[in-house]
């Protein structure tokens, strides 16, 4: 008995010590504890998310920051990017939400983007997006790959051999390179 009792007091000692340990990583002096975390979240640096991911709310790429989503199925997602964001080749259905890009953004080759994405900056598809609204300071450039349903084209989009546009082109300009595919209800303007 005497022996089980100064190996369970040595074993407490121990973990005493342990606990009296300061951390190597401190809380801010104004951090608040967090629960039930709803909203949205901004991303200021470069980050990369290869997982699952689900957002109630919204995320928003800061100015100089850059994001890339590279996962095989993305659900309710809602983007406002001001940095650079990437829709990397592994993301096979993006769907139930917005993206508004007001500067740098990519569709890789094999992503399918079926969220509607208003574009007031630079996009360029190089996979399939299905619902474009470009507005006049809006430029699309098409990969040869790339397969565009415009909702509306009131900016330019320039085509590469092989690309496709359909949809609607409402007073924007559609530069036609040999072997592009172009249908729209509204006519082109070259």
């Amino acid at each position: 008995f005497t022996e089980q009792f100064q190996r369970g007091m040595t074993g407490i000692e121990r973990f005493c010590e342990i606990m009296d340990i300061d951390p190597d990583i401190e809380d801010s002096h104004n951090a608040e504890n967090i629960e039930n975390v709803k909203g949205d979240i901004t991303f200021e640096g470069n980050q990369t998310i290869p997982g699952a991911l689900t957002v109630t709310n919204k995320i928003t790429v800061a100015e100089g920051a850059e994001l890339t989503i590279d996962d095989k199925k993305v659900k309710n997602v809602t983007v406002d990017n001001y940095g650079t964001f990437t829709i990397g080749a592994n993301t096979k259905y993006l769907t139930a939400g917005t993206i508004n890009n007001y500067a740098e953004m990519t569709i890789a080759e094999e992503a399918i983007v079926k969220a509607t994405i208003n574009n007031e900056a630079e996009l360029t598809i190089e996979g399939k997006a299905t619902a474009v609204a470009n507005t006049a300071d809006g430029e699309i450039t098409m990969g040869e790959e790339g397969n565009l349903n415009l909702t509306s084209n009131a900016g330019l989009v320039i085509t590469e051999d092989g690309a496709v546009v359909d949809g609607n082109n409402e007073g924007g300009r559609i530069e036609y390179v040999a072997g592009a595919k172009i249908k729209t209800a509204t006519g082109i303007i070259y």
